[in-house]
């Protein structure tokens, strides 16, 4: 995102928090040549049916950066000539958004009862886990956008799809992010490359946004000190 909008630094606004099931559907595995298809409980095609309109839910929902995903399935009994009679699929739904992604996830529950009903499959979902995203400190936000005007530094407001140990530490203290260019938009990846003169860009911003807050820690304290 930040190398095709031209832009050396990104002030992240938020941290996506997942929201994770474990979906199994059930139908009757039967032989693929003597079985008509208006006589199936194929197992697969309700998963497939749930991953794809799954991803139209969340397409309507990217203006909160909300994002879901199927990445993991497993279908038995995994034969060419078997109609599949059960599958198992992980969903991954993340947002910024607590509202956002609590819609998408209230569509993923309202669709699979359709699915029970339409395609008659016996459908059973486990919530693994339900995160909730974090927003950055707007002080500190103002902090880096302010370091990045002062030196002439192309920079944007950005969320953050991945987590990071800011999450956690944002239960402790006021919390902020930076991010740098990686080539081709590819992170969390083998193939992630950074420039170095993006790195150094990065750590500049970086040191002169940590002097800032500490020198404006410094002025409190001795305002404070002084009214003692």
């Amino acid at each position: 995102m930040l190398e095709a909008k031209n832009r050396s630094i990104g002030v992240v606004s938020g941290i996506a928090a997942p929201t994770r099931f474990s979906i199994c559907v059930k139908g009757h595995a039967a032989h693929s040549g003597s079985t008509p298809m208006n006589q199936r409980h194929d197992a697969l095609i309700g998963a497939a049916e749930i991953t794809l309109e799954l991803e139209k839910e969340a397409r309507r929902e990217m203006a909160h950066g909300t994002v879901a995903t199927v990445g993991d399935i497993e279908i038995a009994p995994g034969a060419m000539n078997v109609v599949p009679g059960e599958t198992h699929i992980k969903v991954d739904i993340r947002s910024i958004s607590r509202a956002s992604k609590a819609r998408v996830v209230q569509f993923l529950y309202e669709l699979m009862e359709h699915l029970r009903q339409t395609r008659r499959l016996e459908i059973t979902c486990r919530m693994l886990s339900d995160e909730t995203p974090v927003q950055m400190d707007e002080a500190l936000i103002e902090t880096v956008e302010s370091v990045c005007r002062s030196k002439n530094i192309a920079s944007m407001r950005m969320p953050s799809g991945a987590g990071h140990d800011t999450m956690n530490m944002a239960a402790l203290c006021p919390v902020g992010m930076i991010f740098v260019p990686s080539t081709g938009g590819i992170s969390h990846h083998p193939d992630e490359h950074t420039n170095l003169s993006d790195i150094i860009t990065g750590i500049d911003v970086l040191e002169s946004a940590v002097l800032e807050c500490a020198g404006n820690a410094a002025e409190q304290k001795a305002g404070a000190a002084k009214d003692q």
